[in-house]
């Protein structure tokens, strides 16, 4: 082969939370495998149905982003239930719900109805009243947001440190089956940073403004090559002008 092969592999089974390294190697089929060719008599591969390469060097880590995240916030101490704050991943967008005073043995979490202002119907067909199609310039809200986060929690207890200096907080013990049981400080100040950093990173996203999906069929182009942007080199014209025909002939145009 005189041009280099652009190989694309893509893996769905990645899990959110979940850092991955990727090597590859490539198989082709041997055209002359188990035929009785001279050139193949001494090979050792001559009864090879498939040739394989060597494996590629590890890529870089991916960081697969969590959809999901919970914080405690806070311990009612005569209780021993803690405020818990859980901010899901939600049609682009970040959302966030307080569960206030949740007790042990309590599930984190729950489903619950989204605070947007519902539209009323404007038009009648045979005596039922419908909403029309939403318009493209307006922000998609869902209407109910699972927080549900499958972890129970199992207690509150008080942590004295002395390294250093004495500090006295709350942690709160969960759990997501039962057998293993985790931590999380009831204070921010004692979060580790990586939880404290995406605390407020999602606060601040939530602040953002909200942009309404794009239609299919506006920019295509633009579109396509913007959401390939974070890739090296991404496709090349061929390659993209080739996709862009089967999603036309896809809409049977």
């Amino acid at each position: 082969m005189r041009e280099l092969l652009a190989i694309w592999a893509h893996d769905d089974t990645v899990e959110p939370g979940k850092t991955y390294r990727y090597r590859m190697r490539l198989g082709v089929f041997n055209p002359t495998g188990g035929a009785d060719v001279s050139a193949q008599a001494n090979s050792p591969w001559r009864n090879n149905a498939i040739l394989w390469s060597e494996y590629s060097a590890a890529t870089e880590a991916v960081d697969i982003p969590r959809m999901i995240y919970f914080f405690a916030k806070g311990v009612q101490e005569a209780a021993k239930t803690v405020d818990v704050q859980v901010s899901k991943y939600v049609l682009g967008h970040w959302y966030s719900k307080d569960f206030p005073a949740v007790g042990r043995g309590e599930a984190i979490g729950g489903v619950v109805e989204n605070e947007v202002e519902k539209k009323k119907p404007v038009f009648s067909f045979g005596g039922r009243p419908f909403t029309p199609t939403q318009k493209t310039n307006e922000v998609t809200e869902p209407e109910v947001i699972d927080y549900r986060t499958g972890a129970i929690l199992v207690d509150a207890v008080l942590v004295n440190e002395w390294a250093g200096a004495n500090k006295n907080y709350y942690d709160m013990l969960y759990s997501y089956d039962g057998d293993t049981i985790e931590h999380m400080p009831a204070k921010s100040t004692y979060w580790e940073a990586g939880l404290r950093n995406a605390f407020f990173l999602i606060n601040r996203l939530e602040k953002e403004p909200k942009e309404p999906f794009r239609a299919w069929n506006s920019s295509p182009r633009g579109s396509f090559r913007r959401g390939l942007d974070y890739m090296d080199g991404g496709y090349d014209d061929l390659m993209e002008q080739e996709m862009l025909m089967m999603m036309e002939q896809r809409r049977g145009r």
